[in-house]
């Protein structure tokens, strides 16, 4: 946000969002339908998202090229950053059907590009234009629950949308380990364009009978401007490319790329997030940052989960990917917790205790990376903390933004929230892939996975910090104030 927004967000100042007054007064049955289109598309996603983690190793072994490991997962954030932003913008000025209905396709055209990549380099443009599709389809969800559900049906709007990732997280991985090693890793992004396409047939009549027919159009306050979210994802590119080169050939290239990766980032960033969010400012500056530090922590998490598990413990696909599963039925129960009535918590509390619980989680897992024997137990513990946490901080999290977003600007706060889950997780999942990059073919396994985990440890306790920085945020749900 521009430094004009200074106020925006402090702890204490909790406006309503823009609503659409017809919709809002309308009970969930009413709404049934458009609901019904909008959790077809999260299944869509959390499909291919577990699914696809499962496969990476599958694609890379085939492809080869295993140093770029990580760019797997960075490509799609990379994607993701700008996305947001422009998703953002043109949520905000004309309603949330186009950018729903762009995003879904946008992201079947990606799924279509990596199941018919000839080699790792169409692979990796075909990841982000998938993240281009994922993030404008995330951002305009979020818009649609501030804009046309009331306060106490967007908590159960977000728990149910955390329930619909369940049956992926159950059946993804599984189907995606059977996949990659009967038919091939390529049968796992073709499996997901049925999902995608039962989405858009069942989602677009009742999307646009209840949300486009009403042709929003208004004035932006305090916009993104577009060349920022680029130079995001340039910079966060930038960064990774160096990271996994530094002390290899090269370097004076190495160390000018470093150099302009954090130059085009200082000069972005700031225009991507509220003001005062370099100093950890109070209200929407704290709840971004917990964000940041929070998604990166737990999407590197996944990211190598399944990896890690094929590699050091020798399982199969299938059986390293129902991890994921675990981690998802934890972020489910966390995600119900939250918006439960008969919790006397603030919203802040909330984000601050599930912020606790994924930090011991992540804690659990490196110290099990670290482990010469496979105590498994430790494993599955840390998964299912990890996940709880999360399903309540980041529910919250996106609740809290909505709280403290002033009228019309839902889609700007919103957007500068999933940007900083996309640089969180670029950022934090490229550490991971620059340390995994220095250490896989010069260390132990445990050494190698053990010091990727730590990395994740470190900025989640980082979130814990500035938790305590957020200030009080009431909880629509329980009433907490």
């Amino acid at each position: 946000m521009t430094q004009g927004q200074g106020e925006v967000g402090e702890a204490g100042e909790q406006p309503e969002p823009i609503v659409l007054p017809s919709v809002v007064s309308s009970s969930m049955l009413k709404k049934l339908p458009m609901t019904i289109a909008l959790l077809i598309g999260v299944i869509a996603v959390a499909f291919e998202q577990f699914a696809v983690n499962t496969a990476m190793p599958a694609v890379f072994d085939e492809l080869g090229h295993e140093r770029l490991f990580a760019w797997g997962f960075s490509a799609f954030m990379i994607g993701q950053v700008f996305a947001i932003v422009v998703g953002g913008r043109w949520c905000d000025r004309r309603g949330a059907f186009y950018p729903l209905s762009a995003g879904l396709l946008i992201f079947a055209f990606g799924v279509a590009m990596a199941a018919t990549a000839p080699h790792i380099g169409p692979f990796l443009l075909a990841r982000l234009v998938q993240g281009v599709g994922g993030g404008m389809l995330s951002v305009a969800l979020m818009v649609v629950i501030a804009e046309a559900y009331g306060e106490r049906q967007r908590a159960t709007m977000m728990t149910v949308f955390s329930l619909c990732f369940l049956l992926p997280a159950f059946v993804g991985p599984m189907v995606a380990g059977r996949l990659a090693e009967t038919l091939g890793w390529r049968w796992v992004f073709w499996a997901i364009l049925p999902v995608i396409a039962a989405s858009i047939v069942l989602g677009a009549k009742p999307v646009w009978t209840i949300y486009g027919k009403r042709r929003i159009v208004r004035a932006e306050k305090n916009p993104v401007p577009t060349w920022a979210a680029a130079f995001a994802a340039i910079g966060v590119t930038a960064l990774q490319w160096a990271g996994q080169n530094l002390g290899r050939r090269h370097v004076p290239e190495t160390l000018f790329i470093l150099a302009l990766g954090v130059t085009v980032l200082v000069l972005a960033v700031p225009r991507l997030m509220p003001a005062n969010f370099h100093r950890f400012g109070r209200g929407l500056p704290a709840v971004i940052g917990v964000r940041f530090l929070l998604q990166g922590s737990f999407a590197a998490a996944q990211a190598f989960m399944v990896k890690l598990l094929e590699d050091q413990r020798d399982m199969q696909l299938s059986e390293a990917g129902m991890s994921l599963t675990m981690g998802a039925a934890g972020y489910a129960v966390g995600a119900f917790l939250q918006s439960r009535n008969w919790l006397p918590l603030r919203r802040d509390q909330v984000i601050g205790g599930g912020t606790a619980f994924a930090a011991i989680g992540l804690g659990l897992i490196s110290g099990y990376a670290f482990m010469t024997v496979d105590h498994y137990w430790v494993l599955v513990v840390g998964i299912m903390m990890c996940g709880l946490g999360m399903g309540m901080a980041v529910a919250s999290t996106s609740l809290a933004v909505i709280t403290l977003s002033r009228t019309g600007e839902v889609g700007r706060n919103t957007s500068s929230l999933q940007v900083a889950d996309g640089l969180g997780s670029a950022f934090v999942a490229g550490l991971g892939g620059t340390v995994f990059a220095a250490l896989h073919s010069r260390s132990s396994l445990e050494i190698t996975y053990g010091s990727v985990y730590l990395v994740q440890v470190l900025f989640v306790v980082m979130a814990v910090g500035l938790s305590l920085r957020i200030g009080a945020v009431r909880n629509e749900s329980s009433g907490a104030a």
